[in-house]
């Protein structure tokens, strides 16, 4: 194994490594527009930590051989670069509209199609996972869901919508994603082999995050104890093929699964946007604000009271008022709350937390669920559990 000592050099997380001022300022910007970026945040993206985790796992997956830790990581790259258009299949256990890195270990798997188009300056593209679909265009920002004719549309404000999914869109991100998520990471196992002219790494690594409510443990990749393994060709060192399994209850469930990988599409037009989805135009510019001076427990108590009386005068502290009337609004108007419980924290985010809850609905129907709220700056803002 001497052969792979830059290797394992290089994966070995390093405490004395600092990411650079201008990405901690890009992390803190884009965590101030997503706690105020309105509507079911967590129901629409997932926070930058998991796209951070996924970070490492695709500079792991980019590794060639017989290069000096420095060579490894400018020509990973660099394969990447090199292909202005690539086409990605992959299968995930999810449910279909759900956020993009939303995964189930007992969920069917979900087909993800994944388009790239790059240039020197920008980067388009398109992700479809059935009823979900997100697309970057020269417009802005798309995010919609199908069943509800209803979607997103984003100008001022890039959000990372896709989770650790944006990784496989954005090479030029990997090295300083990297440099932040290793300050803080558990120290990972890996397994590096070559045969039949391909090379295989294996990263075994532990979920990262406090669980002592288990409540988000093992849905999403950085929130599990994750095996994920990838087979890259030896020549060219582009990846030929992926997988991430889930280790739960001590039995190994796969559930992602990278099935194709075209780095030439024959003229692969983004799709266009369809006309008969009704977008929100940049409902993060004027997102929801809170109630200032609440603790959690009676944010949520004031939020879901409000549901009894359709009072939009604190609803649209929490929701944007076009989604608070086509989506919420239908199920919610007339809803009771019956109990609330103790807050707790779970996972790898700590600026969200989830207070249980007993609701019920006008027709009888009884809802209980944790309601996840976020806190980035000086309010609680709904953020999902609905």
């Amino acid at each position: 194994m001497d052969d792979y000592k830059d290797i394992k050099d290089l994966l070995r997380p390093k405490r004395d490594i600092k990411a650079s001022q201008a990405f901690r300022n890009k992390i803190e910007s884009d965590m101030r527009h997503r706690g105020h970026a309105g509507f079911g945040a967590k129901w629409l993206w997932r926070g930058l930590t998991v796209g951070a985790a996924a970070a490492v796992a695709l500079v792991l997956l980019l590794m060639p051989t017989g290069l000096s830790a420095k060579e490894i990581l400018t020509d990973a790259i660099a394969s990447l670069r090199e292909s202005n258009r690539i086409e990605i299949k992959a299968d995930v256990r999810t449910v279909s509209r759900e956020i993009f890195d939303y995964i189930n270990p007992n969920s069917d798997f979900v087909e993800y199609d994944i388009i790239v188009h790059r240039s020197d300056s920008t980067t388009y593209w398109y992700v479809n996972k059935g009823e979900r679909t997100a697309e970057k265009n020269a417009d802005g920002l798309y995010v919609w869901i199908d069943p509800y004719n209803f979607g997103w549309h984003y100008t001022e404000h890039d959000y990372n919508v896709l989770g650790y999914i944006n990784i496989l869109l954005s090479p030029d991100k990997i090295l300083e994603s990297e440099l932040q998520y290793t300050l803080s990471a558990p120290e990972a196992k890996y397994d590096i082999a070559k045969r039949n002219g391909e090379i295989i790494l294996t990263i075994h690594q532990m979920p990262t995050g406090d669980y002592a409510n288990p409540y988000v443990l093992n849905t999403a990749v950085e929130e599990s104890e994750s095996i994920r393994r990838y087979v890259l060709d030896a020549q060219d060192h582009r990846l030929k093929s992926a997988s991430v399994s889930m280790v739960v209850d001590g039995k190994e469930i796969e559930v992602l699964k990278v099935t194709g990988i075209d780095y030439a599409p024959a003229d692969k037009a983004l799709p266009p946007i369809p006309a008969d989805i009704k977008f929100i135009e940049d409902v993060g510019i004027a997102s929801p604000s809170g109630i200032p001076g609440l603790d959690a427990r009676e944010t949520a108590s004031v939020f879901l009271n409000a549901f009894n009386n359709w009072d939009t005068e604190i609803l649209h502290k929490f929701l944007n008022p076009t989604v608070a009337e086509d989506i919420y609004r239908p199920r919610y108007e007339g809803a009771q709350l019956l109990s609330l419980g103790v807050p707790f924290q779970s996972g790898a985010n700590p600026h969200l937390i989830f207070v249980p809850y007993t609701l019920r609905l006008r027709d009888g129907q009884i809802q209980k669920t944790p309601l996840v709220l976020a806190n980035y700056s000086d309010a609680w803002l709904f953020d999902g559990g609905l």
